[in-house]
């Protein structure tokens, strides 16, 4: 079989929060077991830090618990080859590609919605990127794009019980000074891209970041269920992995 290719909300209270595993027991624990089903998680930072693999090894955990995962590729980032290497089960993968951000939000209200059901199980659903609403052109302010767009996920999320996982930007090293510090117990985060008020919309923000000596790091900088934190994490064959 083929990966299938097409060319805010939070989880009710009342019911059992699920967790798909990241690939990494650092990072799942740093996160209070792992990505949490009927949320949205920001997954920040500049290019080569891990977004797309973070994304690619929660619909791998998907594939691998029975589930299925449902991808709107909007910068083309997502890899099928990678997939593969992954072994990710191909038929639980599903991957939709548009890159206008007007399409995409017609898309969460016109036809996800229906995707959802028929492809049924959908454990994550993931956006990559961010990035194509900023550059969305009918709209006078990308924050209101955002926040329709996260409003949908959200929504989505929550109906059918899946989490949510939004690739964003970061601005440069250079310009926020996105290292490690060697004389401090803390990383220093990038500034997410579209600005601060974006930084309200998702209850849930995980910036990825290499230090000077090129160990890659994930910080938990916002949360409503758990202490911020950071911890080390690697990319291996399948995916997000721990350091070894």
């Amino acid at each position: 079989m083929n990966f299938s290719c097409f060319t805010y909300a939070s989880r009710d209270p009342d019911s059992d929060p699920e967790y798909l595993s990241t690939g990494s027991a650092n990072v799942d624990e740093l996160l209070g077991g792992g990505v949490c089903s009927g949320e949205i998680m920001e997954v920040f930072g500049e290019q080569g830090t891990g977004k797309t693999q973070l994304a690619l090894s929660l619909c791998r955990s998907a594939s691998m618990n029975g589930g299925s995962a449902l991808v709107i590729d909007a910068d083309g980032s997502v890899d099928i080859q990678r997939l593969r290497e992954m072994e990710v089960l191909e038929d639980a993968v599903h991957i939709v590609r548009m890159c206008n951000a007007d399409r995409i939000i017609a898309c969460l209200i016109h036809v996800l919605p229906k995707m959802l059901v028929k492809i049924g199980n959908v454990r994550v659903l993931v956006l990559d990127s961010m990035a194509v609403v900023s550059r969305a052109a009918t709209m006078d302010h990308p924050i209101k794009r955002c926040q329709i767009l996260a409003g949908r996920l959200g929504y989505l999320g929550n109906r059918y019980n899946c989490a949510v996982v939004v690739i964003n930007d970061a601005k440069s090293v250079a310009e926020t000074q996105a290292i490690l510090q060697s004389d401090s117990e803390h990383p220093v985060v990038p500034t997410a891209a579209m600005g601060v008020q974006w930084t309200h919309i998702c209850p849930t923000r995980l910036a990825l970041v290499t230090d000077m000596y090129g160990t890659r790091q994930a910080v938990l900088v916002k949360s409503a269920r758990q202490a911020c934190g950071h911890t080390t994490f690697d990319i291996g064959p399948s995916g997000i992995c721990d350091i070894y």
